[in-house]
């Protein structure tokens, strides 16, 4: 729950932004954002502690799997779901 929230704490900063303005808010809210980050990621690595994940293994094997799901050649520039890649 604490991931959550922290989530929603560093969201809330972009609340009813376009994506250009939200840009242009990490510079102007710096400190804001990275200290929600903060909070984001020690909420994160918290979790993984008690689960016992070792999250740069996770992370690889997320990495490996997004790959195949998502070849370069196939979704450079695009946006669809990894199931409108399969069979083209």
């Amino acid at each position: 729950m604490s991931l959550a929230v922290e989530a929603a704490e560093l969201m809330e900063i972009f609340l009813w932004m376009e994506n250009d303005a939200s840009h242009d808010e990490v510079f102007r809210k710096r400190q804001a954002v990275e200290e929600e980050l903060a909070d984001v990621i020690f909420s994160a690595f918290c979790l993984a502690n008690s689960c016992d994940i070792d999250v740069a293994d996770a992370f690889e094997r997320k990495i490996a799997s997004t790959s195949a799901k998502y070849p370069v050649d196939k979704v450079r520039g695009k946006y669809h779901k990894y199931t409108e890649y399969k069979d083209s």
